[in-house]
């Protein structure tokens, strides 16, 4: 439905009313060398919302290659890792399609479905960031979700309608000099409500945090977003799917 070319990294692409089914978002590029060592897919919802998060590390953690994908719901859920063939210099090629109950991701080849942890409806936006030069990003089944400049689609634009016409005053009408103001009889407005607007998770690096007191469990099982984090002990083992 819509191609972007020669994107510049960070990337965020604005979705119109939520996520369509079968809708296919395809991204092509290189991964380059930053100091990130990662790169992230990532579909973001209301507040600090994180329907879908992929992370692609390119040696980041530990010195590890590998997929993790994960959501943010308040706090971290549980991850899923893969493992990865993407390097630095090499081509990347990732693809997202929406299906009702879950997304089917193929990152360089490598397949895996991720379930919907929040509704596909809560969608408002796709980022992309790290060490990525992006050439290509081709959304297929969008339709008025997407709005491209130049190219169509978002919101129609509203018709027009006739100005109605008004009636001449009467000859030597003269309108009174002044009117009283209006806002005088009215009760000052009420104090300005407090901020309610959620912060983004704090996430430096995009690395889903853990809590070493809790045997190395994410956030939800009792660490604090932010907290000094010490994710992987000497004795940690992935279980790659």
């Amino acid at each position: 439905m819509g191609e972007v070319r020669n994107v510049s990294v960070p990337y965020s692409q604005p979705i119109n009313h939520g996520l369509p089914a079968y809708g296919q978002i395809e991204v092509e590029g290189e991964a380059v060398s930053g100091g990130d060592r990662a790169i992230w897919f990532e579909f973001r919802g209301h507040g600090g919302e994180i329907p879908l998060h992929i992370n692609i590390r390119l040696g980041s953690l530990n010195g590890r290659n590998e997929i993790c994908v994960n959501a943010f719901d308040r706090d971290w859920g549980k991850e899923q890792f893969y493992r990865q063939s993407v390097s630095v210099g090499g081509s990347v090629y990732a693809k997202i399609v929406v299906k009702d109950k879950e997304y089917e991701v193929d990152i360089n080849g490598r397949e895996f479905s991720f379930r919907h942890r929040l509704p596909k409806d809560s969608v408002q936006r796709f980022e992309v960031r790290g060490d990525i030069r992006v050439n290509r990003i081709n959304y297929t089944g969008f339709g008025d979700h997407l709005y491209i400049p130049g190219q169509g689609g978002g919101y129609p634009q509203p018709p027009s309608y006739p100005q109605p016409s008004y009636p001449t005053p009467n000859p030597g009408y003269q309108p009174p000099s002044s009117y009283p103001d209006p806002r005088s009889s009215y009760p000052p407005p009420p104090a300005a409500y407090p901020d309610q607007i959620r912060p983004y998770p704090s996430d430096p690096g995009y690395q889903p945090p853990y809590n070493p007191n809790v045997g190395g469990g994410p956030v939800g099982s009792g660490a604090s977003i932010g907290q000094p984090t010490y994710p992987f002990g000497p004795t940690d083992s992935r279980g790659y799917n």
